[in-house]
């Protein structure tokens, strides 16, 4: 449950930063108390959230429930209050879906691999011909040369690259039963 109230809050606080008219930023008193919650997770918070669960028979509710009786005493919270953290309605924002940004983060980290990759490769060249003794399972075996290793990892790293890049970065942008209806509702016009 924590967990989930994680991935829920840190998805609100990025959200905020999209500059959607209906999330407006979120001042920092705000996120700080939002990962307080995270962080001061307990095991009452696990049976209160279950309690209120009996009641609206919703899991994600009750966690919301929660988070919104812990926070109700900041004004900044407010626009939250009627859209759920994993769930905001985009009108007009087509390119700044959540989807859309998670690609582009993953496109600067894969970026980041490569300058990486770039840099390890280097080392291979640069140290093909400096000699070391080989290992394996903790004992001394042939000889091989620096620039061999560096270049094992450059390959592993390569494909590793190549496996993230094939990832589709999918969003689940309807109602809970795969109805749009949700979001029609939630933002009538929208």
């Amino acid at each position: 449950m924590r967990e989930r109230l994680r991935v829920e809050v840190e998805w609100l606080v990025n959200l905020s930063m999209l500059g959607l008219a209906e999330l407006p930023r979120l001042p920092r008193e705000a996120e700080s108390r939002l990962r307080q919650l995270v962080s001061d997770f307990s095991i009452e918070d696990c049976t209160e959230i279950k309690a209120i669960e009996a009641e609206t028979n919703h899991d994600v509710k009750a966690r919301r429930v929660l988070h919104q009786r812990r926070t109700q005493d900041l004004p900044a919270l407010a626009p939250c209050v009627r859209v759920h953290p994993l769930r905001v309605y985009v009108r007009g924002h087509q390119q700044r879906r959540p989807c859309v940004d998670a690609r582009a983060r993953s496109l600067r980290a894969a970026g980041r691999l490569r300058n990486i990759h770039a840099q390890l490769r280097e080392y291979a060249h640069g140290y093909a011909d400096l000699p070391m003794l080989s290992r394996t399972h903790g004992q001394p075996a042939s000889p091989t040369t620096v620039g061999k290793e560096f270049a094992n990892v450059t390959v592993r790293l390569a494909a590793a690259i190549d496996a993230i890049a094939r990832v589709p970065l999918l969003a689940k942008m309807n109602g809970a039963v795969g109805n749009y209806n949700a979001h029609l509702s939630g933002l009538p016009g929208g």
